[in-house]
């Protein structure tokens, strides 16, 4: 009975998608053209536009080196309309990805060398072109210099959020996502590493819009896992709408990665040493056309850890004898406590975009820690008629250790319907799997109690989005330079606050289902022998499924809406 329903859920939360999808070919095929001759009708299909990406490498004529910072644009070769623009990185290297296929036309400037334009024509077979070596002569007469300006918002305001675009601020002192996210608006960050959101811990994390197992025990810990050069943006939900789950009070904080384009390979290590935690990062990356591969591993501990002494004396009497204390009574309590953790971290990651429309990614992450404590503690007491029976000595330790490993496999198709960018579908399947063991020993006396608490956690989610979006975008148009675009967060630091509301008016649509099933057994013994509870064990499994359909709109005067119903269906049992 309980498959049959799980089986019913699943088909009725992906049929709106189906449907949707059919009912959109079915629109395209009846779509009919006007003759403007003939005046008759003829039914017609769309061609779908075809994109690709053009690449190549500029290098001098004569010493055959790599010229970086060489200007680069691409043009229309019928309209000479400029489409896009970059420079060329360390090693002469420029990129444009995205191009609808055509003619273009490739214009290359550099200071002290002759401009150089190349036409170059993409097609259906051929989308993606890579034009290497690309000489520039040097010229006897200077070029006047090129100025390119771009100014790029640090914080932009949405309906629903606040979005920190961390790749747009410069910042070399960042290591992981914890340093982000303490620039980040409305989010505050200790020295542990626990992150609220306006005073309140209840914080759904996300990453990519996607829950994330490695957030459901120690959050500080995944944080340290994201290397900040790798996040694009954060974004600071404060009211989450229909799309996200019915979790997290304080609001969603969704970690936007980027995925950088590498022709070769890249590797870099950083460290961090300090009184209170050390930490070590390895990452490579290797690239080649529309392959990438990346990994990372890293460690991170306490040195030396945490190490207290205590010290208490009490004294105590009855009367006074000629002013001092008679037969007085003393308590000595004296320890010592150390506490300090070690773990490792890391991912492997893939990509494979076979075209503009298609992308596949897939991760692989693994986490563990070890936290172990150890406390030791004496008690002397002395009654003041120092009879034996009336005084005693105890003695008291505690030696605890936590042992946590994540891991989690996830993989997610993106399918772009046209030539809008906005416009996609996304499948996405997520296991993940966590093991915490906790071990706990105490002696005190002549008793020695031990005690076991072992939990094992399994999760699957399938996750299927569809957007569409629609009419045009609604900006400010007032000069970002104004004093009426800048913004202060925390503490006075200064960006520039986009009011630009929304990308484009959106419709979005989709549904989720998630399986969990959570197994925890413990067991207590003293002197080595099992209490009477024995060994005591807890199942327990959740079903949630959702669905969704959420929209956005934009009107004049920077005036916005956003409305969306969600439905969610929870089966729980435990034995």
């Amino acid at each position: 009975m309980r498959k049959n329903i799980k089986t019913y859920l699943i088909i009725a939360l992906f049929t709106p998608v189906l449907l949707l999808s059919q009912e959109r070919n079915k629109e395209a095929n009846n779509k009919q053209e006007t003759n403007g001759y003939s005046g008759a009708t003829r039914s017609w299909q769309a061609t779908p536009k075809y994109k690709g990406t053009i690449s190549g490498k500029v290098k001098g004529d004569k010493d055959q080196n790599a010229l970086e910072f060489a200007s680069v644009s691409l043009s229309d070769a019928k309209t000479n309309k400029i489409i896009e623009g970059t420079i060329t990185d360390a090693k002469g290297r420029f990129y444009f990805k995205g191009i609808n296929i055509g003619k273009y036309n490739i214009e290359i400037n550099f200071i002290g060398f002759q401009k150089k334009i190349l036409t170059i024509e993409t097609s259906k077979k051929k989308p993606d072109i890579k034009v290497n070596n690309i000489l520039l002569i040097q010229s006897s007469e200077l070029l006047s210099e090129i100025k390119i300006e771009e100014e790029k918002s640090i914080y932009e305001t949405r309906i629903d959020k606040i979005v920190y675009n961390a790749e747009n601020d410069l910042n070399d002192s960042e290591n992981d996502a914890t340093d982000v996210l303490r620039k980040a608006p409305l989010l505050s960050v200790d020295l542990e590493g626990n992150v609220s959101l306006r005073g309140s811990n209840n914080i759904k994390f996300l990453v990519n819009g996607k829950a994330s197992s490695f957030f459901s025990s120690d959050i500080s810990t995944a944080l340290q896992m994201i290397p900040a050069d790798e996040i694009k943006s954060v974004e600071v939900i404060t009211s989450p709408g229909a799309k996200y789950d019915g979790e997290g009070d304080a609001g969603i904080v969704n970690i936007i990665t980027k995925r950088s384009i590498i022709d070769g390979y890249q590797a870099s290590f950083s460290g961090m040493g300090g009184s209170k935690a050390v930490r070590g990062n390895l990452n490579l990356k290797i690239g080649k056309g529309k392959f990438g591969l990346s990994a990372r591993a890293g460690t991170f501990g306490s040195l030396p850890g945490r190490i207290g002494n205590h010290y208490y004396e009490r004294t105590d009497w009855d009367s006074l004898v000629n002013g001092l204390p008679y037969n007085p009574n003393t308590l000595i309590q004296e320890g010592t406590s150390e506490s300090f953790y070690q773990g490792y971290r890391g991912s492997i990651s893939a990509f494979y975009n076979p075209n503009p429309y298609n992308s596949l990614n897939t991760t692989i992450s693994l986490r563990g820690r070890t936290k172990p404590s150890l406390t030791n503690d004496s008690i002397k007491y002395t009654h003041g008629t120092y009879e034996d029976s009336l005084s005693y000595n105890s003695y008291y330790s505690s030696d605890k250790t936590d042992r946590t490993i994540n891991i989690e496999w996830s993989t997610d198709y993106t399918k772009k319907l046209d030539e809008n960018d906005e416009k996609e579908i996304t499948i996405a399947f997520q296991l993940g799997g966590d093991i915490n063991d906790s071990d706990t020993d105490i002696k005190e006396g002549n008793v020695d109690f031990f005690n076991l608490n072992d939990e094992r956690v399994l999760e699957q989610t399938l996750q299927i989005d569809y957007t569409h979006p629609f009419g045009k975008s609604i900006k400010n148009k007032k000069n970002s330079n104004t004093n009426q675009n800048k913004g202060f967060y925390k503490g006075g630091r200064k960006g520039n606050l986009n009011k630009k509301q929304s990308k484009s008016n959106i419709i979005e649509i989709g549904g989720k289902v998630i399986n969990r099933d959570r197994q925890i057994t413990y067991s207590n013994k003293i002197n080595n022998i099992l209490t009477p509870q024995g060994v005591n064990g807890f199942d327990y499994n959740q079903m949630v499924a959702a669905s969704y359909i959420s929209s956005e709109f934009n009107l004049k005067h920077g005036i916005g809406f956003k409305a969306g119903v969600r439905h969610e269906f929870t089966e729980t049992s435990g034995n």
